[in-house]
């Protein structure tokens, strides 16, 4: 599926992601996979814990978080096609994170309720976290295609590695005690917690920066004062913080093509900020927005 949405893609925009690569990039692939990898090791252990540790209570309910997961998938692609949210893993597990946590925390309570709900949960995490992680990869293979594939299997082999620790370590406890005594699926549920909790404030840390951000803190990027330009023509003109991202990126000559992938948004999407952009800086073509920038 990557290799095809790969090749579907504009070559418009193939060449941009090219010359708009950095010569040095802010942290190397190996560093990007760990901090990604840890949190998605430990989700999927808290997954596979909480979907074989729940089912137990369950009797015959198991549809019911089946269709809480599938109607989420669904909700979850159309909310990245209409509402252009950028794919971000720290984003993610920062909004997975309390979920998790949740999930967890009813553990310890012994009742088909609490485990229906810890099912329903679990399925919202896992279809989340595999439509992000195919997001994610797709928009790393448009840029560097030479390495994703390893990314890809990397990212792969972590989420089923995590799955089947999670459902070993349900099965042995439920083998071993019969599920007698409940206080050791408490005590295991609230290591979880810690960890999932720890992995997410300490590896992932604080949110990505915006384009703007990004672009001013790096200087291979964009020169510095082209985003205070840009920054300060979107305070006086009253530009939102996404037609700001677009109007750095055509500050720096790239194509709208590019900004559709680069930002995950529709073309019509990207067209209707760009006239936005240019009607609210009282200009009428590419031109004369980099005059006004310029200036």
């Amino acid at each position: 599926m990557l290799y095809l949405a790969f090749k579907e893609s504009p070559k418009t925009f193939q060449q941009d992601a090219a010359s708009a690569a950095p010569s040095n990039a802010p942290s190397s692939l190996a560093r990007e996979l760990v901090c990604i990898s840890i949190p998605l090791f430990l989700f999927y252990v808290t997954l596979s814990w909480n979907g074989v540790v729940s089912q137990h209570e369950l009797v015959g309910s198991r549809s019911v978080p089946d269709i809480v997961g599938s109607l989420t998938g669904v909700l979850c692609a159309i909310g990245f096609v209409f509402f252009s949210f950028k794919t971000d893993f720290a984003a993610l597990f920062r909004w997975l994170c309390p979920l998790a946590t949740v999930a967890l925390v009813l553990n310890f309570w012994d009742s088909e309720v609490s485990s229906l709900v810890i099912c329903s949960i679990s399925s919202v995490l896992d279809i989340t976290i595999w439509i992000v992680t195919y997001l994610y990869c797709l928009r790393k293979a448009r840029s560097d295609y030479d390495i994703s594939i390893a990314r890809v299997a990397a990212l792969l082999a972590v989420s089923h590695l995590g799955a089947i620790a999670g459902n070993m370590l349900a099965a042995g406890v439920l083998t071993s005690l019969g599920y007698v005594d409940h206080s050791i699926v408490q005590v295991i549920s609230l290591v979880l917690i810690c960890s999932v909790v720890s992995a997410t404030m300490g590896i992932v840390g604080r949110p990505t920066s915006r384009i703007a951000d990004e672009w001013h803190e790096n200087a291979n990027a964009v020169p510095s004062d082209v985003s205070s330009r840009c920054k300060a023509i979107s305070e006086r003109q009253g530009l939102t913080a996404r037609e700001l991202d677009v109007l750095i990126l055509l500050a720096m000559g790239r194509s709208q093509p590019y900004i559709c992938e680069y930002l995950t948004l529709s073309k019509s999407t990207v067209s209707t900020h760009v006239g936005h952009i240019y009607q609210k800086c009282d200009v009428h073509s590419r031109q004369e927005l980099l005059d006004c920038i310029n200036e």
